[in-house]
Formats: structure tokens, C-alpha cells, sequence
């Protein structure tokens, strides 16, 4: 099985990222929001992860049916994540 690390990511100014999870070397972001319709306010802190650190996917893990891209990343269905991670 690969090694994982999960932490999350803050700045001094407040812009945040849920959890960061770092597999074999590979950084994903993902951030958590309730909504049904997302937009790119969601990923604000997604965005300001990606100008500041090594990232190789940001997701946004909402209430969306299914994937939907955008700028930032990918929102994708929450249920969908916890099917990635088995649970």
C-alpha cells in the first residue's frame, strides 16, 4: 500500500485548504463545501494553494451530481471521494 500523509494548509491571511494528502510524492488538495452549485469563490483557497505550493490535483469535494471543471480544479460529487478513499 502507499504511504500517505494528510494534513491541511493555512496562511497568515486566513486562505485555507481542508486537507492536504500527499501520495508517493503526489500532492492533492481538497477542500469540502456544502454547496449544489459551485463556483470559483469555492476555490479560492484551492487557487492560492496552487500559486504557493506543489500541487498535482485540487478538488472540491460538494453536493454537484456529478464532476464539473473549473479554473482552480474539479468540483466532484462528496460521495464519490469517500468511495476513492474506501469507505
Amino acid at each position: 500500500l502507499p504511504r500517505a500523509t494528510i494534513s491541511y494548509w493555512r496562511t497568515k491571511s486566513g486562505e485555507e485548504v481542508d486537507f492536504v494528502v500527499e501520495i508517493d510524492g503526489k500532492v492533492v488538495a481538497c477542500e469540502v463545501k456544502w454547496t449544489e452549485r459551485p463556483d470559483d469563490r469555492d476555490f479560492a483557497g484551492l487557487a492560492a494553494f496552487r500559486k504557493q505550493e506543489k500541487c498535482d490535483a485540487a478538488i472540491l469535494a460538494c453536493r454537484v451530481a456529478r464532476d464539473q471543471k473549473f479554473g482552480a480544479g474539479v468540483a466532484m460529487p462528496w460521495m464519490r471521494l469517500l468511495q476513492a478513499l474506501g469507505a
